[in-house]
């Protein structure tokens, strides 16, 4: 017998198995590996490789044969590509079949199944916030969950809906009895410092005189900072609404009949005067959830486009990705917690994008169980997009606006536009393109509504259908839209001839579910396309502002390359944080360079192109390099002061660009810029929202694409991601679900094992934990002869029981390193004031194996006068000989 021991064959019934049974594994050697059926098997599966450390057919056929001749057999390829497919079978693992609106066939991984995975991974789930957080003015904001969209601005039926206090569950817009007897309301759910809080409205009663019924009443549109709301913590919550009674002793279900009535001016019912809506009790949620948790587990999604070639040319993919909002930024830029949904190089972003967005919509809406692996119980999981975050042309496309480089209607997030081409040169549009007001202190562009995109799109359509195609083309050149699915059905309709029996399909679909005639992000629940595609610093900021400031200077500095050559041969990169530079490659192809390229010349540019440079250049450039600073800061303490800040030095920047030449109004990424901040205020700080770790990403599909068979790139691919997260969870020893036998299974220990206790099979798998060093910690022991000195004697006098050695460099933490000549910024243990030192020698205090090292510096403080050349402000010596702790 063949059975795979995941299905149920060997778990389920073990007397199945035994030392005659044709697999020749027993039971005890099955339930050490499982679900493999024996060591080679698992060996096999890791030796297949992920991410980017795929193995073909060929290479592995040839490895098992030559691991034969020490004796390890291991299994057939056909039969671990089997073991692959029967564990997912069992795990109900899918890829979704679908067909677009175009009759492509569309292949996309369960956005469900990986989000219950993800709760059932104790990789994941202990660092994954499940509520939105505020900043109470001392902690930093450094992650999504701190975003104003999470914790303000999502509508009611998508916010976190409940909590759990004194094992009860709490639902918003359900009345709560406090501790003290008060009632509320709850409306919002959040944290502060780890404290579980909630926004809750005092409820107002209104009896009916005619029929003796009181009703409760709530305000309309009430938001977040309201001052009508109250913060209360969620601990003093006593009884849930079922449990509220009266002083006689009704229930308050029975007394407000199981509705709550919103003030609302278009409302249903009306009362005394007023009109309100009704809200009927209990929560939906709370049916929906049959007494289970509910996690709260929003996502960032990303789509773009790349080569399914290693070259990076030609063989087009569209794709998707996802990151888990909750989870800090130092995992999210982790391929281990990034997911894939689908690619196609047949089908648009548009067409690949609606059967993720029906999912999302159930997600949204319904939720899907889960097991929580820190909770140890079942839950439910709700989940909406948080941001979408792509480069200009796909963010163009998804939002229905023109490619802008090209368009009359440049902007996505605005209504800034011309009639005619010719009018880009006049000065209004020029001052509106800058941001900057013309004899006003507004501008005249107002910003785009996505209900009204929505709402105008729909219009076209049937201006469309009843006029004509040119009557739709100029009404959306003066709207400023573009959707590319309804215009390329409205083409499909009008060229009957062209399109033979389109006509009669396309009425078909507009009477079965007519939103298919537009762009699925239209019906994607909680989602903004005005406010929720952000200006992201890669492909506005560095491959935008950036290149073109570097392209211009370069190509103006033809007879001086060799002098900018040399200046980055100068180019001291020891405190900077940077690998290496390499001088020539900056000269010689300053036009296709990458972001971190470009990171690079914004930290270095004062030094290597200010030379060259004449005063009004070195104005326009100080300004570029310092609003890098301030878009690349990480952690915010500040908001407020953060974003006045960064709205300052965007207008010092445009400013300089308008004074250089008013033609770089051309460059649509210009405008973008000065909505930045609009992002910075929804999300947080621009690294949150940044595309580097996905389009870093790419490159894991071209693998996954060059081992697909080409038929079917888009299936393949799929699968062998599909492959990828069925080993990630069982590795990272996460409960599966067999849906044969109806049960939960762990993989075994000794699997489980091999994941947590190996960093390369970490490694392998995309995660990167760190190591568990203590810092300080020693790097590099021997000493350059040239570098040796004689121990400092203010070191001696302070630790005079001390023995001490020198070393070359020490690492303060994973990712910095100090040694010699280096300078650090230094902070006292007694609170004194910071200062900057640079490195004379490092010192380690004996023996060997101690964390104690001590750095004796040169002493700097700040001059008070500001550079005049370089426009920043100047160190100078103060002390020769100060020792200080490393610590």
């Amino acid at each position: 017998m063949d059975v795979d021991p995941f299905i149920h064959g060997y778990v389920g019934n073990p007397q199945q198995l035994n030392e005659n049974s044709s697999t020749g594994h027993t039971l005890s050697s099955v339930l050490v590996w499982f679900p493999f059926r024996s060591k080679e098997v698992f060996t096999a599966c890791l030796m297949l490789g992920y991410l980017h450390n795929l193995m073909s057919r060929d290479t592995y056929m040839q490895l098992r044969v030559i691991l034969s001749l020490w004796n390890l057999v291991l299994p057939h390829w056909d039969t671990v590509q089997m073991t692959r497919d029967r564990i997912k079978k069992a795990a109900s693992f899918k890829i979704v079949e679908s067909t677009s609106v175009w009759g492509n066939k569309l292949f996309t991984i369960s956005l469900k199944t990986i989000l219950a995975n993800e709760l059932a991974n104790i990789y994941v789930v202990n660092n994954l916030e499940f509520f939105p957080c505020i900043s109470d003015g001392t902690t930093m904001v450094d992650r999504l969950c701190y975003s104003y969209k999470w914790r303000e601005d999502l509508p009611r039926q998508y916010r976190a809906q409940m909590v759990v206090s004194r094992e009860k569950h709490f639902y918003i817009y359900e009345p709560t009895q406090l501790i003290t007897g008060e009632v509320v309301v709850p409306l919002f759910f959040y944290k502060c410092k780890d404290v579980l809080l909630s926004k809750c409205i005092t409820p107002q009663y209104s009896k009916d005189i005619d029929t003796n019924v009181t009703h409760i009443i709530l305000p309309s549109n009430v938001r977040f900072n309201d001052q009508a709301l109250l913060t209360i913590e969620v601990e003093k919550f006593h009884l849930i609404y079922s449990e509220i009674t009266l002083q006689d002793g009704q229930y308050l279900s029975q007394f407000c009949r199981n509705v709550l009535y919103e003030e609302s001016l278009g409302g249903k019912i009306s009362l005394q005067s007023k009109t309100y809506n009704l809200l009927h009790l209990p929560n939906s949620w709370r049916e929906k959830a049959k007494g289970k948790i509910i996690r709260h587990v929003p996502i960032t999604l990303y789509a773009d486009d790349t080569s399914g070639n290693v070259s990076k040319q030609w063989n087009k993919h569209i794709s998707f990705y996802f990151t888990l909002s909750g989870l800090p930024p130092n995992l999210t830029n982790q391929e281990y917690h990034c997911h894939f949904l689908g690619t196609s190089n047949v089908a648009g972003v548009l067409e690949l994008a609606e059967p993720i967005i029906n999912e999302l919509n159930d997600l949204a809406t319904n939720g899907c169980p889960a097991y929580d692996c820190k909770l140890g119980e079942d839950v439910l999981i709700m989940s909406v997009v948080l941001a979408f975050l792509a480069d200009s042309p796909m963010h163009a496309e998804v939002t229905s606006t023109p490619m802008p480089a090209v368009s009359n209607n440049p902007c996505r997030m605005c209504h800034l536009s011309v009639e005619n081409r010719g009018d880009k040169q006049t000065t209004s549009y020029v001052h509106d393109f800058f941001g900057q007001p013309c004899g006003s202190d507004k501008l005249s562009t107002r910003l785009r509504v996505w209900n009204e995109t929505i709402s105008r799109s729909k219009e076209l359509w049937e201006l469309g259908k009843d006029k004509s195609r040119n009557a739709y083309n100029t009404q959306a050149k003066t709207y400023g839209l573009n959707d590319v699915i309804n215009k390329e059905f409205l083409e499909r309709y009008s060229l009957e001839m062209d399109y033979p029996g389109e006509k009669e399909r396309i009425k078909k679909i507009e009477l079965e579910d007519a939103d298919r005639l537009f762009n699925p992000f239209y019906k994607l629940k909680g989602f903004d396309g005005t406010q929720d595609t952000p200006v992201e610093t890669l492909h506005v900021y560095l491959l935008g502002c950036v290149e073109y400031l570097v392209t211009d200077f370069m190509q103006s500095m033809k007879d001086k390359v060799k002098q900018i050559e040399a200046n980055w041969t100068a180019f001291n990169i020891q405190s900077l944080n940077i690998g290496y530079i390499k001088p020539q490659y900056l000269v010689k192809h300053y036009g296709s360079l990458i972001g971190k390229d470009y990171k690079i010349i914004l930290q270095a540019a004062p030094f290597v192109y200010f030379p060259l440079m004449n005063e009004e250049q070195r104005s326009l450039w100080f300004s570029l390099c310092y609003l890098g600073s301030i878009i690349f800061q990480t952690k915010i303490t500040d908001m407020d002061s953060y974003i006045d800040e960064m709205k300052k030095h965007i207008n010092i920047f445009l400013y300089h660009i308008t004074k250089m030449s008013a033609r770089w109004s051309n460059k649509p990424k210009y405008h973008q810029l000065t909505h930045l901040p609009q992002g910075t205020e929804r999300f947080g700080n621009p690294s949150l929202f940044a595309s580097e770790k996905f389009e870093s990403y790419n490159s894991v599909l071209r693998h996954a694409s060059v081992h697909s068979n080409r038929h079917s790139p888009g299936r393949d691919i799929a699968k062998t991601f599909a492959n990828y997260q069925v080993m990630r969870l069982i590795l990272s020893g996460g409960r599966l679900y067999d849906h044969v036998a109806d049960t939960f299974m762990e993989p075994s220990e000794n699997v489980s094992k091999v994941f947590q206790n190996e960093v390369r099979i970490q490694h392998l798998m995309g995660l990167n934990q760190g190591q568990s060093t203590i810092y300080p910690a020693l790097r590099i022991e021997n000493v350059p002869e040239k570098r040796k000195k004689e121990a400092p004697s203010v070191m001696l006098e302070r630790n005079p029981n001390k023995k001490f050695r020198q070393v070359d460099s020490i690492r303060i933490n994973e990712h910095e390193v100090v040694d010699a000549d280096m300078f650090v910024l230094v902070e006292l243990p007694n609170g004194g004031p910071k200062f900057i030192g640079q490195v004379i020698g490092l010192w380690q205090a004996l023996p060997k194996e101690s964390n104690s090292f001590f750095l004796h510096l040169f002493q700097y403080t700040k001059v008070p006068e500001i550079h005049k050349f370089y426009n920043m402000r100047e160190f100078k010596t103060i002390n020769n000989d100060v020792c200080v702790d490393s610590q």
